[in-house]
């Protein structure tokens, strides 16, 4: 429970479980104006996208004999099939890329020669920090058809790119999906590692089926008091629910000093996400949710103090002062968000407050 949180911080078990929740508090900072949806924000450094993005060459080759053969230029001069590659398939074709920096060959695995289209238009595509809201629109718009492929590479890169979109991005695609097929990968336990994004998909989609499954999976993880893919699924009901979903995470989550740690900022990501995209749910609103937590004196109220900063919302600082300020108890991780929040803060006595 929350009030034992602070009083946990003495302890070694605490104190190096606080640790843990602070650097994934400081690198969630660092990365703030990054725009993936950060519930299901790719973690792996390097997707496959990236890999054909940044190569100097893209080849589609196939078995010839024991060697490799070019079927298809994707990217680059067209030129001889690389040397030292592992052996090839009894047949298909294989998708492969040279790394412009490293100049060595990666078999990126088997895809068809009818997505030759695809992969140059993907090859030729920006890098992430020259994607604009647009580029990110047009790339989901993209990709959507082959969530779930047949051809695994192809639904590995269409996963891939979605899921490290911005949420925003992500909700143009309302249009073209199917609730029914959503929910069907969520059944599917070979499909656990992807729930976050099909979770959130599914509340774009919406419908009044995927809205009771999306309850009853709050309602079953705020019994067990878990948070997993509580995020996700608290964002696909302020989706579909919109006003009536920001009551209940407010009254159940950030309002009831029974949630533990992880269950609390699983609601605040949420409540980010529906900021950031200030669609169906105003930004307006999530701030006025974040201000009566602070002025609850929420021990953990400093935890939205990263959106409000980016949102330029500065006249909560002198609140923020006084929760420094106060004897009632902060978790180490939000004081520490507090801290970075009036350092930001234009407010004339911010800078002095972070500093004591």
């Amino acid at each position: 429970m929350l009030a034992g949180v602070a009083l946990e911080a003495s302890g070694k078990p605490g104190r190096q479980r606080w640790l843990r929740w602070l650097l994934a508090f400081t690198i969630a900072w660092l990365v703030a104006d990054a725009s993936a949806c950060p519930i299901c924000a790719i973690r792996t450094t390097v997707t496959m996208g990236d890999q054909l993005v940044g190569a100097d060459r893209v080849l589609l080759v196939v078995r010839d004999g024991p060697e490799w053969a070019t079927e298809a230029r994707i990217k680059g001069f067209r030129s001889a099939p690389p040397e030292g590659m592992p052996p090839a398939p009894a047949r298909g074709t294989v998708l492969v890329a040279r790394g412009s920096d490293t100049g060595r060959w990666t078999v990126l695995g088997p895809v068809g020669i009818t997505h030759v289209p695809l992969l140059r238009r993907v090859s030729d595509g920006k890098r992430l920090e020259a994607m604009t809201p647009a580029d990110w629109r047009e790339r989901v718009q993209l990709f959507a058809p082959y969530l779930e492929h047949e051809e695994r590479l192809l639904a590995e890169l269409a996963y891939d790119e979605i899921a490290r979109a911005p949420y925003a991005a992500m909700r143009t695609l309302q249009p073209t999906l199917d609730p029914a097929r959503i929910r069907a990968w969520l059944a599917n336990p070979h499909l656990s590692h992807r729930v976050s994004l099909y979770t959130l998909l599914l509340g774009v989609a919406g419908g009044a089926e995927s809205t009771d499954l999306v309850k009853s999976g709050i309602v079953q993880r705020r019994q067990q008091h878990s948070a997993d893919n509580l995020a996700a699924l608290l964002g696909a009901d302020l989706e579909m629910r919109s006003t009536a979903a920001l009551v209940d995470v407010e009254r159940n989550y950030l309002a009831d000093t029974t949630r533990e740690l992880p269950e609390v900022q699983a609601a605040l990501l949420a409540l980010s996400v529906q900021g950031n995209a200030d669609a169906v749910v105003p930004q307006s609103q999530i701030v006025a949710t974040y201000r009566r937590m602070i002025t609850q004196r929420h021990p953990l109220s400093g935890l939205a103090a990263g959106d409000l900063a980016d949102w330029k919302v500065w006249d909560v600082t002198p609140d923020y002062v006084a929760l420094l300020q106060s004897p009632d108890a902060l978790h180490p991780a939000s004081r520490f968000a507090i801290v970075m929040y009036l350092l930001r803060s234009p407010h004339p006595a911010a800078k002095a407050a972070s500093l004591r």
